[in-house]
């Protein structure tokens, strides 16, 4: 939206005449302007802008980030890359170091590099703001910002390697007529497997438009999935 412009494009439909700004010279002593567009400064400035913009609000918005993830992609050198189908690869158990070295499990090295790690995946919490089908894998792997292993790394560049896939997909906010509110909630049981933790995720949406969405591991162990549904949908509810 043009900010220094856009209370100057609404149109008014009373008559409203003002003085001349200081500075304009008067050719006659009671000359006067009469207003063909609303000005800022009127009462019913706000009102007429509001007219103006649900005039062209047709279809809806569309809020998208695809400036920022073409930009994105050519920073980490995948701009030639494959594009993928998934976020994240199915069944796959990221773990963390001390995990590895308690059950034994080598050849998977830390990254020297933690700044990278951490730049990337702050980058990609950004993106979820319009691409909520991203936040379950980058909640998985913002758990290892501390400690990234060369297999974080991996699985952090599949996930910008299927935004490559539509980078100007996003959330449409549309002139729908149904204007009921519905929420949709979902969990695991304990996929964690350093914690044994289930992960709630929900989305809230007014007709067909996306509202709110989380995915987070659940603060406490559920004793059975039961349990970790019962605890997702007190977390949409709330």
């Amino acid at each position: 939206m043009d900010v220094n412009n856009a209370f100057l494009q609404g149109d008014l439909y009373e008559d409203v005449y003002m003085e001349l700004p200081h500075g304009f010279q008067r050719q006659w002593e009671y000359k006067v302007c009469k207003l063909l567009k609303s000005l800022y400064g009127l009462k019913q400035a706000s009102r007429q802008w509001n007219i103006k913009l649900t005039e062209a609000f047709v279809k809806g918005i569309l809020l998208t980030q695809r400036k920022y993830a073409l930009q994105l992609i050519s920073e980490v050198g995948l701009a030639g890359a494959k594009s993928i189908s998934t976020p994240i690869e199915l069944n796959q158990k990221l773990t963390t170091v001390e995990y590895n070295k308690h059950v034994g499990v080598n050849g998977d090295e830390e990254l020297e590099d933690i700044g990278s790690y951490q730049k990337l995946i702050g980058k990609l919490l950004y993106l979820t703001i319009t691409r909520p089908n991203l936040s379950f894998a980058v909640q998985v792997l913002s758990q290892f910002m501390q400690h990234p292993k060369q297999s974080h790394w991996d699985a952090t560049l599949r996930v910008v390697r299927y935004v490559k896939v539509a980078p100007c997909l996003g959330i449409l906010l549309g002139t729908w007529t149904i204007d009921t509110l519905s929420a949709y909630c979902d969990s695991d049981w304990a996929s964690c497997p350093n914690t044994r933790r289930s992960v709630t995720w929900y989305v809230i949406k007014l007709g067909d438009s996306l509202l709110s969405w989380k995915s987070k591991k659940q603060q406490t162990v559920s004793q059975s999935s039961a349990e970790a549904e019962y605890r997702s949908l007190a977390a949409a509810a709330a």
